[in-house]
C-alpha cells in the first residue's frame, strides 16, 4: 500500500520509510510533528495495512468490527468483545438482526457476488436476460462505453449491471 486516504480526508503517502501526510484544507505536506488529525490518519493507515496483510475487511461504519471471507460467506468479528458469528450465505446475513450482522451485510455489499458472465472472454456468445428479455450477445471488451450494436451482433460488458442472468452458448461449455 503506497497511498491511503483516511476517513478524515488526510492523504498519506508511504515511500522508502518516509511518511508524507496531506490534510484536506491544510494544503501542505508535513514530515515534522503531526497534528491530532494527521496522527489519527497515520494510525488508520497502518491499521488498514495490517488488515490487508491478515486478509480481513474492516467495516467503515463500525470500525471495531472486522470481517473475514470464508467460502461463500464470512465471519463477522467484534474486536471489542471478541464475539464472532459465521454467515454461510448472503441471505443469512440479510435476515439476521444481531449486532454483528450490519458489518457482514456491508461486507457483502462491498463484495458483490460474481456471476458467470463476469468471466466472459472476448468473442464468446452468451444468452443474456436484460429487463426480462433474452438476447444473444457477444462479449466485447474493446468497447468500454457499454452495451451497443456491432453489425448483426449486440455486444456487452462483463460487468454490466443490467444483466439479470446469462449462460454461455458458444463455444459450448462442457
Amino acid at each position: 500500500m503506497d497511498k491511503y486516504t483516511a476517513s478524515n480526508g488526510a492523504e498519506i503517502t508511504f515511500e522508502h520509510s518516509r511518511i508524507d501526510v496531506r490534510c484536506s484544507g491544510v494544503g501542505q505536506t508535513t514530515n515534522h510533528h503531526l497534528s491530532h488529525n494527521e496522527t489519527d490518519a497515520v494510525r488508520e493507515f497502518f491499521r488498514a495495512e495490517r488488515d490487508e496483510e491478515l486478509g480481513r475487511w474492516r467495516c467503515p461504519e463500525i470500525p471495531d468490527q472486522v470481517v473475514y471471507p470464508s467460502g461463500e460467506g464470512c465471519i463477522s468479528l467484534s474486536e471489542t468483545t471478541g464475539i464472532s458469528k459465521v454467515y454461510e450465505t448472503r441471505a443469512e446475513a440479510a435476515g439476521d438482526r444481531s449486532y454483528l450482522a450490519p458489518a457482514a451485510r456491508a461486507y457483502f455489499e462491498a463484495h458483490p457476488e460474481r456471476k458467470p458472465w463476469h468471466d466472459a472472454k472476448p468473442g464468446e456468445v452468451w444468452l443474456l436476460t436484460i429487463d426480462g428479455d433474452e438476447c444473444a450477445a457477444v462479449a466485447d471488451f474493446l468497447d468500454f462505453n457499454g452495451t451497443n450494436e456491432r453489425g448483426n451482433f449486440i455486444t456487452f460488458r462483463h460487468n454490466d449491471e443490467d444483466i439479470e442472468a446469462g449462460r454461455r452458448i458458444w463455444p459450448e461449455s462442457d
